[in-house]
């Protein structure tokens, strides 16, 4: 079990159950730099899986131009280099919107904020990294993604954007190398972040779909936004996510691989596999409502009240499945929902019911 971990620096998780945990680092704020964002735990100084990866970039061609057979599913789609680009890619996002006041206008979305809820990172065989931003910010995201041509193209779409780099150079197409390349008939580029995006009332918030079709959430949904582990870095997500989340993703045992290839741009069979038998392999985020007081000095009321302190731990299964190993532990400020989730069925749960 050694080999399977890999730890970056001695843990910065030194708490003990009682003591206080403060709201104000985990409230998502417009400036990050300008708030108690650095006071959040040190990510890169937990311990963290061995990340495994594809051994061929995902879409790259052979020597006659035909493109290589992707892994099975549940396998790892991305290589080390399109795993790099895509943590890349995904952090200028979030460094350009939070210098630029825009940094509580977008959250993580869909399979990405599945993946901090249940890996506080990637999920290991995803294909995407997906956020959602306020429609009414567009324009300002658009015109500040200028100044990062030609080595970024932001591709604005009427229902869904995309961001990544320019083409792979010739000579590199046969290498692992941190760059976007073509892998479908459509004109934008592999790896890319899908940018969808969201409207908002003074009682709901409204997603648009790539289909035309609309999600409705009620605000306490949605709003105040909170930050999340993803890898080594936070990031916004909604204030109920598992609630946000369940409109999105099938929820039960089993963990699917959807219909649409995200590579190719195309339709695919459905796959799924109880999620436990991936436990042994794949580390799983496991939860218990912790008994530290939640305290903050300016929000000392309903909100404070509306959150609990949830103890999340990394675990993998040891092969015999008779006993866990606790990779890391992190302590965070969730909805009530999220804090009773089953490790690997997140249909099971004590659901507070928000009618929209």
């Amino acid at each position: 079990m050694e080999d399977f971990l890999l730890q970056a620096r001695s843990s910065a998780q030194d708490k003990f159950e009682s003591d206080p945990l403060l709201l104000e680092p985990f409230l998502v704020k417009a400036y990050w730099n300008l708030t108690e964002y650095n006071l959040l735990p040190d990510l890169a100084e937990l311990r963290w899986p061995r990340t495994e990866y594809s051994n061929v970039p995902a879409g790259s061609l052979d020597s006659d131009g035909t493109v290589i057979p992707r892994p099975a599913a549940f396998e790892p789609v991305f290589s080390k280099g399109q795993r790099a680009l895509f943590t890349r890619l995904l952090s200028l996002f979030a460094d350009v919107m939070s210098t630029s006041g825009l940094g509580d206008k977008f959250i993580l979305n869909a399979g990405t904020l599945h993946g901090s809820l249940r890996h506080h990172d990637f999920i290991p065989y995803d294909e995407d990294v997906d956020v959602c931003v306020d429609k009414e910010v567009l324009p300002k995201i658009i015109t500040l993604f200028q100044e990062y041509k030609p080595e970024y193209v932001f591709r604005y779409g009427k229902r869904l954007s995309k961001f990544y780099t320019r083409r792979i150079p010739t000579q590199l197409e046969a290498v692992d190398s941190e760059y976007s390349r073509n892998t479908s008939k459509y004109p934008w580029l592999y790896p890319a972040l899908d940018i969808c995006y969201y409207t908002k009332n003074d009682t709901h918030v409204h997603e648009i779909l790539a289909d035309g079709q609309v999600r409705t959430w009620a605000r306490s949904v949605f709003f105040p936004l909170l930050f999340r582990p993803f890898g080594f870095r936070w990031y916004p997500t909604p204030f109920n996510s598992i609630r946000y989340l369940r409109t999105l993703v099938a929820q039960g045992p089993n963990c699917i691989r959807v219909e649409w290839d995200h590579v190719t741009e195309s339709e695919r069979k459905r796959s799924s596999i109880p999620c436990k038998v991936l436990g042994n392999r794949y580390a799983f985020v496991e939860r218990s409502k912790a008994n530290r007081p939640l305290v903050s000095s300016r929000f000392p009321g309903k909100l404070v009240n509306n959150l609990v302190v949830s103890r999340e731990r990394l675990v993998v299964w040891n092969k015999n499945e008779v006993s866990l190993t606790v990779v890391h532990e992190l302590y965070l400020p969730v909805h009530p929902d999220l804090a009773s989730l089953d490790t690997y069925d997140y249909s099971r749960n004590n659901i507070n019911e928000l009618l929209i």
